[in-house]
């Protein structure tokens, strides 16, 4: 795998402290996922692709993740109905340490808000309120579907 060459002009520290790729249309599981990345949740080992929406309101995790994630959540007592195009999910405000990964330079760790939903059977979301705004982020298209790279640093 070749590493992102630097570009006159491409983002550097403290503007963006780590990229990786991002996929368009990426299948996941039975699901089309219109803009991917890679992410850790709390305490898990296992990185999950998930679904990058700067146009969901939470980031929502459902199934066995949101299961499994709840050990290392922080409940902030607030129940919450999403209206999606799956269908209606009812969850739970929660804080959890999410980590988007990079494949160069440093992964971004934030405590975030997310709902976890059991019920919820789509992807994993990464939405914009808790966590995408407390993120600086930009997307680079690069030359094509293996030149896409997401830049990334903390806000603080």
């Amino acid at each position: 795998m070749a590493g992102r060459r630097h570009l006159p002009g491409a983002p550097t520290a403290p503007w963006c402290t780590g990229w990786a790729r991002f996929w368009i249309d990426r299948p996941q599981r039975s699901h089309l996922l219109t803009v991917a990345a890679r992410c850790r949740f709390g305490s898990l080992a296992e990185i999950e692709t998930v679904l990058l929406d700067t146009g969901a309101q939470w980031s929502v995790l459902g199934g066995e993740l949101a299961r499994e994630v709840e050990a290392d959540a922080f409940d902030l007592e607030t129940d919450i109905i999403l209206a999606t195009r799956l269908g209606a999910a009812r969850g739970r405000l929660h804080e959890i340490s999410v980590s988007l990964l990079a494949e160069e330079g440093e992964d971004v760790t934030l405590s975030a808000t997310v709902v976890l939903a059991p019920s919820w059977s789509g992807p994993p979301v990464i939405g914009y309120r808790g966590f995408l705004e407390r993120l600086r982020f930009g997307f680079d298209p690069g030359e094509g579907p293996d030149d896409q790279w997401l830049f990334f640093a903390g806000a603080s």
